[in-house]
């Protein structure tokens, strides 16, 4: 393997609707292991930031503030640790922004320096399973999965189900979504559905229709086989943190976390009964979610209980740990990576 890799950055950035992340991941020298003799690339976080933006609001109210001064802090980063590549994603609320005006893209790429790709609602989806299923497979063999496994990403614009039929991430998630022929051969055998749902817009909207949208999507196969429910991105890792009584964010705690379903509704309980004001002194929960964490929860309550699913498996992996395992996939070919110490 060349050593050219040892000292370089890679950078991936997820505007969502929610939030706005980045990621720094650094490559370390190579190791042999003595399970298979193979050579394997550690890959370790370098940089982590994340912003709230509820960008997802700019939809509904034109006055609403864009947030270019945190694109102005992203930057910063990139700057900080020249990366050999950066790859930045839109989702939900930039997705429909940039149907409406270019504007708002142009002027983030002008102050980022670089493209922002727009990930339609399969590419998101897909992306977030590889980062979510490889962070599981990356937690010791106490983390068993039983598949078929349904992928939820409750955000702030939308909520991202993923159903994946087999343990076949090794084939299935290793070619670039960048590929059309490969990428549509993995549509085929995971479903993506991504629907117009999430914990702001609940908040802000009709309760009762977003749910009904819901069950009309997960009630029925494939997603009603499901053995195992796995939840990724903010709602669920706040979910995780607040279990944990985390008081900073702590991946490596809430990897692999199994919540059951009476946790789920204890905790809905306990939060309504709260004021906004006791809700921001929660240990766990970010101020900037107090008010719509509630929303985002009732999802997940809502889908574990039309799957008649248990409980539910946290993973710290999502979209941005998988816009990082595709971009080095990409970029360093053939290499065989140890992702135990991506926590992001």
């Amino acid at each position: 393997m060349n050593n050219h890799f040892n000292q370089q950055y890679f950078a991936a950035i997820d505007l969502g609707s929610q939030t706005f992340r980045i990621a720094v991941a650094g490559i370390r020298r190579p190791y042999f292991s003595d399970n298979d003799g193979k050579e394997y690339l550690v890959v370790e976080p370098a940089y982590t930031g994340l912003y709230n933006t509820r960008l997802v609001r700019r939809l509904n109210d034109p006055s609403y503030e864009l947030p270019f001064d945190v694109a102005y802090k992203i930057r910063d980063a990139i700057i900080r640790f020249s990366p050999l590549r950066v790859f930045i994603s839109g989702t939900e609320a930039l997705r429909r922004l940039s149907q409406r005006s270019s504007t708002v893209i142009e002027r983030l790429e002008e102050i980022l320096s670089h493209k922002i790709k727009i990930l339609s609602p399969e590419e998101e989806g897909w992306l977030t399973a590889l980062g979510a299923i490889t962070a599981i497979n990356a937690k010791d063999s106490s983390c068993s999965i039983e598949y078929p496994v349904t992928v939820i990403d409750v955000g702030g614009g939308s909520t991202e189900l993923i159903f994946i039929p087999d343990n076949a991430t090794e084939w299935s998630f290793n070619k670039s979504y960048v590929k059309d022929k490969c990428y549509q051969h993995d549509i085929n055998v995971c479903h993506i559905k991504s629907i117009p749902v999430g914990a702001v817009t609940l908040h802000e909207g009709n309760y009762d229709n977003g749910l009904d949208l819901l069950k009309s999507t997960i009630g029925e196969p494939p997603y009603s086989r499901t053995k195992t429910l796995i939840g990724s991105g903010g709602t669920a890792t706040t979910i995780a943190s607040i279990i944990h009584e985390c008081t900073s964010y702590a991946p490596e705690v809430i990897r692999g976390t199994v919540i059951d379903a009476g946790r789920i509704k204890g905790l809905i309980e306990k939060i309504s009964s709260m004021s906004l004001v006791e809700r921001r002194r929660i240990k766990g929960l970010e101020p900037e979610r107090a008010d719509i964490i509630i929303d985002g929860v009732k999802i997940i309550d809502s889908a574990m209980d039309i799957l008649n699913i248990f409980d539910i498996t946290i993973s710290d992996g999502g979209l941005l740990m998988g816009l990082i395992i595709d971009l080095l996939k990409k970029e360093i070919r053939d290499a065989k990576f140890d992702w135990r110490r991506l926590y992001i």
